[in-house]
């Protein structure tokens, strides 16, 4: 099968590895300035020219948080594949590393096989698998799947066979998506989890942020984000106090209006990468932290005050359990770099956690900043995702902290000025301070 690719920007590029370019035909873009341009060495065409041109080849969303994107292509009955219900590694987290280790990977399977899962992955796994020379081969449609679409996957791929898991006759049964309760289903057939690549891939943990597990066990830390509610005057009351501070993106911005530095920086999407990625380097910070989402940045380059860490991004970092117990292995990112900081600092064995700056508003089509004159250049996300559903998974997100917290004896303070963010418990920034430390 050979695809269209929806969105034709960073995630786009991606897959013109992960996928192949010669598997694909076109690239989807709402964006009318790309299209009819090139990218890739692809046509750039209109959602209407898909429709009237190219409806024999299977749309496969590229874009973040593609809820939208989904919703519309769901409800006039369009067949497509989504790139976040594949392994995190098919978007670019860690796709380099994983690629030096998953080509050498043997595993020893039976000849009567059966694939769980009718995702783009699912799909190329059964292909591989029938080059390798595996016929006796099937493959069982998830739970997700509708009738609807169901009969359509059949249509685009009639040479797949069609299982069901009730009465699969498999010796084993591969599993290809991020699905926690398959395990307890079909007890009498050896299940494989080939969806969770970190347990083969062993490149992704950091023996040197290993090394720092609960450095800081039982005390307070605070994670300085870039909210319009952050002030200098804050950043200094830091500073005098001595706090351990981890803050993230354009925060560096403001360094040459105060004395205050975050003892840890932390950034978690390719366009910061993109961006900052020299100012980084040269930031007087002595532990940054790098995630290794970006496929075409060269890692081997950074210095010995950054620290690689796994970011996964996708239906897994979505989850209800999506709160890494090991950052030196993995981190979850639900699309917020604060909620990473927090994972962070859990691992770093802080008991108590406060937020500042970490605003929660989400005004539509404005990115807001604590300096007005240092805006985030960039968003990660497509135009294709509104603000309202972003902020859906930033929530989703928060939320996991907080449960995970409350079952692991640490606490989460919400010390913001204001904002909207109310998952997290409230309390006074300036109340943590003795009167002499204030500003």
């Amino acid at each position: 099968m050979k695809y269209v690719i929806w969105g034709a920007g960073f995630r786009g590029r991606v897959l013109t590895e992960t996928v192949g370019i010669d598997n694909i035909v076109a690239f989807i873009d709402s964006d009318k300035e790309k299209i009819g341009t090139i990218f890739c060495g692809k046509h750039v065409i209109s959602y209407e020219q898909y429709k009237k041109e190219y409806t024999e080849y299977v749309i496969l969303i590229s874009v973040a948080l593609n809820e939208q994107v989904s919703n519309k292509l769901t409800a006039e009955n369009m067949f497509h594949l989504n790139i976040e219900d594949c392994p995190p590694e098919f978007a670019g987290y860690g796709w380099r590393r994983a690629q030096r280790q998953m080509k050498d990977l043997r595993l020893n399977l039976p000849d009567k096989l059966a694939i769980y899962g009718s995702t783009f992955y699912s799909v190329i796994v059964y292909e591989n698998l029938r080059m390798a020379g595996y016929h006796d081969l099937s493959l069982i449609p998830d739970k997700s799947m509708s009738p609807d679409m169901l009969e359509k996957f059949a249509v685009f791929f009639p040479y797949i066979k069609l299982d069901a898991l009730e009465t699969t006759p498999a010796e084993s049964l591969l599993i290809t998506v991020y699905d926690r309760t398959i395990a307890k289903e079909r007890t009498d057939i050896p299940h494989i989890d080939i969806f969770d690549w970190t347990q083969y891939v062993s490149e992704y943990r950091n023996n040197r942020i290993a090394s720092m597990k609960d450095k800081y066990k039982g005390q307070r830390c605070f994670i300085v984000a870039t909210g319009p509610s952050l002030t200098i005057d804050d950043l200094e009351t830091l500073h005098d106090n001595h706090e351990f501070c981890i803050s993230m993106n354009s925060i560096f911005k403001c360094f040459g209006e105060t004395k205050w530095r975050p003892n840890q920086y932390v950034i978690v999407d390719v366009e910061a990468i993109n961006i900052w990625i020299n100012e980084i380097q040269e930031l007087d910070v002595a532990q940054k932290f790098i995630p290794d989402a970006h496929m075409f940045f060269d890692y081997d380059s950074l210095r010995d005050d950054c620290y690689v860490y796994h970011s996964i991004f996708g239906q897994e970092s979505l989850g209800d359990s999506a709160f890494s117990e090991d950052f030196s292995a993995k981190a979850y990112n639900s699309g917020t770099v604060t909620n990473v900081c927090i994972q962070l600092a859990a691992y770093l064995g802080f008991s108590q956690i406060y937020l500042l700056g970490v605003d929660f508003t989400h005004h539509k089509g404005k990115v807001e900043h604590f300096r007005k004159d240092h805006s985030e250049e960039k968003t990660i996300y497509n135009q294709e995702e509104s603000t309202e559903i972003i902020y859906k998974y930033y929530a989703k997100g928060y939320q996991t902290a907080r449960t995970y917290a409350d079952n692991h004896g640490f606490k989460i303070y919400n010390a913001t000025r204001g904002g909207e963010l109310e998952i997290f418990e409230r309390i006074n920034f300036d109340s943590l301070f003795s009167k002499e430390g204030r500003k």
